[in-house]
């Protein structure tokens, strides 16, 4: 398993864009997508869906062994809890908070 990104606010801001990438695709659920919109959805929009998935769970199993997380991180972190809350009914929030990492990578593989 590859290490967690190197924390920062850079690194935050990159989490920010990475969260914000993966709102609309888990908003409507991304089989819905896929099946919808088969001729415009490109490989490379998928994958880099998946890069950004990628990136948000090594940076959120980072944040999990951090001591001091900034407030950016904080926000950052809550705004990817709230997504999988809001597109994941069948997860319990407690569920949510012990393995986040797991659920973004699970939410985009649904």
């Amino acid at each position: 398993m590859t290490e967690a990104p190197q924390r920062g606010p850079d690194m935050a801001t990159a989490a920010l864009q990475a969260s914000l990438a993966l709102h609309i695709p888990a908003q409507f659920g991304f089989k819905v997508i896929f099946r919808a919109s088969f001729w415009f959805w490109s490989v490379q929009y998928a994958l880099s869906c998946f890069e950004c998935a990628l990136l948000l769970s090594r940076w959120l199993r980072g944040l999990e062994r951090a001591e001091n997380v900034s407030p950016n991180e904080r926000e950052v972190k809550i705004m990817v809890e709230q997504i999988i809350r809001a597109h994941s009914p069948h997860v319990s929030s407690e569920e949510v908070s012990q393995s986040l990492p797991v659920a973004i990578l699970l939410r985009w593989g649904s």
